[in-house]
Order: C-alpha cells, then structure tokens, then sequence
C-alpha cells in the first residue's frame, strides 16, 4: 500500500475578509489546499460535498455561529473526525471551556501569531492522519504507518525486524463463534503483540494493526526473536478463554479449532539494498511456511530459515 498522502484541504471559514486573507497568507508557504467560506452555511455545504482534513473556524458569524457549525459538523458521518480549531476573539476561560465541550479540538485567540497559529495547524493535522490510520478496533496505527515506520528504520544504522503475524483458523473461529467473539481474538492479538513488544523491545517498538486478523511491528534486531516468542506464549495462555472448554483440547484441524498465531521475521539492515517491499515479503512468506503446516500452539519463524520452523514448540507445555 502506498503511503503517498494528498495534499491536506483546510477550510477557512470566518465572516471577515480580512481575516481571511491574513490566514490565507500565513499558511500559504505550506503544502496545503486552502479554501475560504464566509459564512458557516457554506462552510457546511462544501464540507458535505468534500471532507476537509481541518477547519479553521470563527466564533461569532451571522446566521450560524461557530459553536453551532462545530455541533453540525460532529453531527456528520463525513466530518465527525474533522479537527476543528476555532479563531475567536473570546480570551475567557468559560469561553474557551465552552468551545472545547462543544467538539472543537483546540482554541486560538483573536490576534495571534502566525508562527503559533502555523505550529497549531501543523499539530491538529499530524494528529488526524495518526487517527485516521488507525485500526477503530484495536486503536493501533494502520498499513501506511507500518510502511513509515520502516522506511524511517532504513535511513537510519542499526539492524531491526519486521513481524507478520496473524491468527491461525481465524474463519473457522469466526463462523462457529460469531463475529463479536472474532472480534474478540483480534483484540487479545493486540494486546499481546503491544505487550510483548512493549516488554522486550522497550521505547522502540513499534505495533500496527495492517487488517483483519494481521499485525506488523517492528523491533530492534536483537529483540526479534525474545518478542516474537512472547507473544505465542501470552497468545496460548490466553486464546482457551475465547472458546467453549470442550473445543479448547480438539484436534488440529478440527472446527472450530482453537486459535493460535504464526508469525513471520525478517530481518534488515539498513544500506543492505532492501525496499519495504522486500521486507514485507520477507516476514510474509515466512508466516506462510509456517501456516503450511497444523498446529495447536503458536510458532514464528525466520525468513533466512528455508525448510525449519523455529519455535515451533516454544508455546507448547
């Protein structure tokens, strides 16, 4: 998936041409598309029709005031997630209070710099693309962050690794339990590749939900394999709570079947000529050897090893 990003649509929206201008021109040196509304109606209107990535909205206008656009906005199943920053020359805490509770994202006082309101719009869209990638499941950042994450590693020096992983008879789960309870497995996956990640990989892990049953992180290289054999443990002690006891001791293959996990790990090393692509594909076709064969617990296994699964017992009693 490409992480290429559009351009980010702001919406100016105040009564005053002045005003607008001024706002114009302090965000005209960004990489933005900028578009002015003078009233909150056709604020609304153009919203509707295109999603901005942010408004910058003014308090008091005619006909529909700026709290009461903000309130039409988080009404909308098209801007419910917009940031809006609201310009106003309202400077009282009750104000500012007031604006916030009404699902504003944030609040600058009429007259302002242009270095603060620059460094706020900056802000508010950073956070929007983070939100906008992530998983509503799980909370987790999504594909495009992965791809990020990695392109940043291959500019740095040190070694690091990227993991697949994702959930073993996952459909036969789901068919027999229902989606609530698939939903269910995916949550308990990510809970146990942030921890896992968290406890062996420090500050430097990093986790994403890709999609469906499907995780990638990426840890330092030493931490590859204590990560990667921390999750099949937490993910088999915890999977049997999902399932009905009588399905938890059934044979591999046979339905439901108890969930477990297989992860993939590739290996990189920046400089070494690899793409993100290359990588991904690494760690995938190492969780598909893996998946290749049944199993009750949980494994991983390298991509350099051709025919061995490592770990593949490390999660059995």
């Amino acid at each position: 998936m490409s992480s290429v990003q559009a351009r980010p649509r702001i919406f100016i929206v105040d009564d005053e041409a002045v005003v607008r201008r001024t706002i114009t021109r302090a965000l005209a040196g960004g990489d933005f598309l900028l578009e002015e509304a003078a009233d909150g109606e056709q604020a609304l209107r153009r919203a509707d029709a295109a999603a901005p990535d942010l408004v910058l909205l003014d308090w008091s206008m005619p006909a529909l005031s700026g709290l009461e656009v903000v309130l039409k906005l988080r009404a909308s199943w098209r801007t419910r997630l917009t940031p809006i920053l609201m310009l106003t020359g309202r400077g009282r805490v009750e104000d500012k209070e007031l604006g916030l509770e009404s699902g504003a994202d944030d609040y600058i006082v009429k007259p302002f710099s242009v270095r603060e309101l620059r460094a706020r719009v900056e802000s508010q869209l950073s956070r929007s693309h983070d939100r906008r990638q992530a998983s509503p499941l799980t909370g987790l950042p999504g594909p495009a962050a992965l791809e990020d994450e990695i392109r940043r590693r291959l500019e740095g020096e040190e070694p690091f690794a990227v993991l697949h992983a994702d959930i073993d008879r996952f459909k036969i789960f789901n068919d027999a339990y229902g989606l609530a309870r698939g939903d269910d497995a995916i949550r308990l996956a990510a809970r146990c590749a942030q921890e896992a990640a968290r406890r062996q990989g420090a500050d430097g892990a990093f986790v994403a939900h890709v999609g469906g049953d499907d995780f990638g992180f990426v840890v330092d290289a030493a931490n590859a394999e204590c990560t990667a054999l921390d999750m099949t443990l937490r993910f088999d002690a915890q999977s049997p709570r999902l399932m009905a006891l009588s399905h938890v001791c059934g044979d591999v293959g046979a339905e439901p079947g108890c969930p477990a996990l297989s992860i993939g790990i590739a290996l990189a090393v920046p400089g070494g000529g690899e793409c993100v692509a290359d990588i991904c594909a690494q760690a995938g076709r190492a969780k598909a050897r893996l998946k290749a064969v049944a199993s009750r617990f949980s494994r991983y296994a390298f991509s350099e090893d051709a025919g061995l699964l490592r770990g593949d017992c490390a999660s059995e009693p």
